[in-house]
Order: C-alpha cells, then structure tokens, then sequence
C-alpha cells in the first residue's frame, strides 16, 4: 500500500491525510498505472493516497481522519474488487456513494452502464491519456 500524501514526507512515506485536508484516493491494481496516477495528481497539487485492491481501500477510508474528495476505482481488482468496494461504501441521501467515485475501467460491456445507472458513478474507459 502506498500512502504518500503531497507535502508530507517522513521516512519515504508521507503521512495520512488528516483534518480539512482535501485528498483522492486511488484504488488501482496495477502498479504503474496506480504510481501514474498518484504522480501525476500530486504534481497537480492533490494530496493521494494509493491501494491496491477494494479491501486495502475500505481498511485505508475506515481509519481516515477524515473522507477523501473522491475516489478514482479500478473495477477488476483481486480480495475485493470495485463493485464490492462500491457495495461498502457510505451512501448519501439519494441513494449514491456519500464520496464521489470515478470509476476506471476497460469493460464496455452493457452491465457496466447498468449497474453504474443504479449506483450513481462517474465512467472513464481505460486506456485513457492524462493531460
């Protein structure tokens, strides 16, 4: 699991998002693609934090001082993947994850639209180019 948070390093690790602070966290499997998007984030001045699977997520959010901004999901992830962690997550007053999730995915499948249309989530189709 990677926990670094913009402008707080110690030890080669960087501290947990604490008070008001306005972090993302990314749920990505795939190493690379999980370390590009934190780097890039954090060069845009994000505060991330990094997991590799759904269950490192909920662990990650259910210790957090306080909530990220957003979440940026994988779906297909091994232990629990992005439906499951969806499934867990707080839900708001009308009936959508209390966080704001994106989900990253490169499933076109029918179900996926679906799905997403009863948990209210942002889609954006692997691969994608960040600008």
């Amino acid at each position: 699991m990677d926990e670094r948070v913009a402008g707080a390093e110690t030890e080669g690790h960087s501290q947990r998002p604490t008070g008001d602070a306005a972090w993302v966290l990314v749920v990505e499997d795939d190493d690379g693609l999980r370390e590009s998007l934190q780097d890039s984030l954090e060069q845009e001045g994000y505060a991330v934090a990094a997991v590799e699977n759904g269950q490192r997520a909920l662990d990650y959010l259910t210790s957090a001082a306080v909530a990220p901004k957003v979440i940026l999901l994988d779906l297909m992830m091994p232990v629990l993947d992005g439906w499951d962690l969806l499934d867990r997550l707080p839900i708001n007053e009308k009936g959508g994850p209390a966080i704001p999730v994106v989900v990253m995915t490169a499933s076109y499948r029918p179900f996926l639209k679906a799905r997403s249309k009863a948990i209210p989530v942002h889609i954006v189709y692997k691969p994608f180019q960040w600008n």
